[in-house]
């Protein structure tokens, strides 16, 4: 009797072992396949980032979307989806990038790097104007439909209005400073376009819009030489003095460099 009772308790002790083997060996295979995950979720955050140093944008792009379907939900995650939209916008990718990074804007309004969201979304959008493409190619972007400008310009000036104290503000505010100038000379070339066919009506809106919008930039000067001869020719002279005192007194003022050469009708 009491040699079955020891077999018996010996069987139960030896099932509690391999029991605890199992337990224990899980719960390493467990711990293991967390460090695995761990380290198979920096190497691939790494190889993006190695990818985005080198300008290889498309391979970035590969990595930073496989990152987001693989750990959404790891602390990196918010960073990477910053660096995929752009990754999209160096790629040549506006929608997706616009896309990503509006995305980001409206899951984490108080994120650290908003700022930074806000600033690519305004970059996203901007096309730079240099003078060799003017000079040699011809080509005078305020001559083109404006609304990348326009969303570009819009976005910047939030970011200045929401962050002024960002490190992205300064060249943002350069940035806005180029469109504003940009998107004036626009407004120009169509109250040119009417009034070149007599419609003065329309190309005094156009003037008064551009002034109104874009005080500062110096096609303010030419646009109100233009508001001149349209106020005339509306029979308005109290309105075409004042345009013309307006000429005088900010010509006098602006420095030479950016003094617009002032020609009569050259409209």
């Amino acid at each position: 009797m009491m040699s079955r009772f020891y077999k018996n308790l010996t069987l139960v002790a030896t099932i509690l072992l391999l029991s605890a083997c199992s337990v224990l060996n899980g719960s390493n295979k467990t711990a293991d396949s967390t460090i695995d995950s761990t380290t198979s979720m920096q190497a691939l955050y790494q190889e993006a980032q190695k990818d985005l140093g080198n300008s290889n944008y498309i391979a970035a792009v590969e990595q930073l979307e496989s990152f987001q379907v693989r750990f959404p939900f790891a602390d990196l995650a918010k960073d990477a989806q910053l660096d995929l939209a752009y990754a999209y916008y160096r790629n040549g990718d506006r929608e997706e990038s616009i896309t990503t990074v509006n995305r980001f804007i409206r899951e984490n309004p108080r994120h650290e790097k908003i700022d930074y969201a806000y600033y690519l979304r305004g970059l996203t959008y901007f096309k730079p104007e240099t003078q060799g493409t003017k000079k040699w190619l011809g080509i005078d972007q305020a001559k083109r439909p404006p609304h990348n400008d326009q969303m570009s310009y819009t976005y910047f000036e939030r970011l200045i209005e929401k962050f002024p104290d960002s490190v992205y503000s300064a060249d943002a505010a350069v940035k806005l400073n180029l469109l504003r100038n940009r998107l004036a000379r626009y407004e120009l070339n169509i109250a040119s376009y009417y009034f070149q066919r007599q419609a003065y009506v329309a190309a005094g809106r156009r003037l008064e819009y551009l002034i109104e919008t874009y005080p500062g930039a110096p096609s303010t000067i030419e646009a109100n030489a233009m508001l001149i001869e349209v106020y005339q020719q509306l029979d308005l002279p109290a309105l075409a003095q004042t345009s013309d005192d307006i000429v005088q007194s900010n010509r006098d003022e602006l420095p030479a460099s950016d003094k617009p050469v002032l020609r009569n009708r050259w409209w």
